[in-house]
């Protein structure tokens, strides 16, 4: 299987502290802490070979309903803050459509199955040849930012990368302590 994403940066793991920060800031609009993410993310970008070479940066677009119900859209403002720093537009490529269930609780392969078609090119968009950067705040099963690097990917976008705040990991077992010998 070919990956749809050439390249992706995140900040951490998605633990107590990163997401203390990120529900800080998409639940109770801490723009002060946005700001901190949103430079903690470019600094991770530039840092990477393709840091400079993205033509735009592309928010994840979120539901109406969410848009609606919390103070901060965090892959906007992030986007926002990367496209300051990489001197580069964010455009708004990619538009939602329908209504998936809440992927909390899903499994990975219903998570990808539960996004499939969710989001569609906006209308009157060339992007031939371009270089992409998607950002959201978290990535769980990577299913989001898959579809969004699919459906740019088909549009004709040669490349897309991805920023994240925290991607979360799967739970590791314990290492096996024996008894002494």
């Amino acid at each position: 299987m070919t990956l749809p994403v050439h390249g992706a940066v995140r900040l951490g793991a998605y633990g107590p502290a990163l997401r203390r920060l990120i529900t800080g800031a998409k639940y109770e609009g801490r723009s002060e802490v946005l700001a901190l993410l949103g430079e903690e993310l470019a600094r991770s970008v530039l840092r990477e070979p393709w840091g400079t070479t993205v033509d735009a940066v592309i928010p994840v677009p979120s539901s109406w309903s969410r848009r609606v119900s919390r103070p901060l859209h965090l892959p906007s403002e992030l986007a926002h803050v990367l496209s300051r720093r990489l001197h580069r537009p964010v455009m708004r490529l990619l538009e939602r459509v329908g209504h998936p269930r809440p992927q909390t609780g899903l499994t990975i392969t219903a998570r990808r199955n539960n996004v499939r078609g969710t989001f569609r090119l906006a209308r009157g968009v060339t992007i031939e040849g371009s270089s992409l950067l998607v950002v959201d705040d978290v990535m769980t099963s990577r299913a989001t930012v898959f579809e969004c690097a699919r459906v740019l990917r088909r549009a004709g976008a040669e490349s897309v990368y991805a920023a994240t705040v925290a991607k979360t990991e799967p739970p590791r077992a314990l290492p096996f302590i024996g008894m002494p010998s």
